[in-house]
């Protein structure tokens, strides 16, 4: 199966990841997204992908502040008082589920920025929300 690439970035920037099959610590991490792959970089200088994740196979999921700990459960628990990546407690969360795996994204803060991730995540599920 052939998969186009858009030339396009979605969106880009710095977002904390969560990864279920690791130790249980936010990690910041340089994200791209050039639907339909996510690509995840060390930092924004970083010139290889350290991971990607195809947008259009994972589940998405997103929960607004209040109710984030739902989603993340004990992972977030474990990590949320992680001082050396501590953000505000109103930042959003997603969960991108995988065949392989889950990623627990949040963002560093709230705001209209969580409602362009989403669009960058999955533009239908944004309109849906918004």
């Amino acid at each position: 199966m052939q998969v186009r690439i858009s030339p396009v970035v979605n969106r880009k920037g710095y977002l904390l990841l969560l990864y279920d099959d690791q130790h249980p610590t936010w990690v910041r991490r340089w994200v791209v997204i050039r639907r339909p792959f996510l690509y995840i970089h060390e930092n924004e200088k970083d010139a290889v992908e350290r991971d990607i994740i195809n947008l259009t196979t994972a589940k998405i999921e997103y929960s607004p502040a209040p109710v984030v700990e739902h989603l993340a459960g004990e992972f977030y628990s474990a990590a949320k008082n992680d001082s050396e990546h501590s953000t505000e407690d109103n930042a959003a969360i997603f969960l991108l589920t995988t065949s392989q795996r889950k990623v627990y994204v949040k963002t560093p803060e709230a705001g209209a920025d969580v409602h362009e991730w989403l669009y960058a995540f999955n533009p239908l599920m944004a309109g849906e929300i918004r």
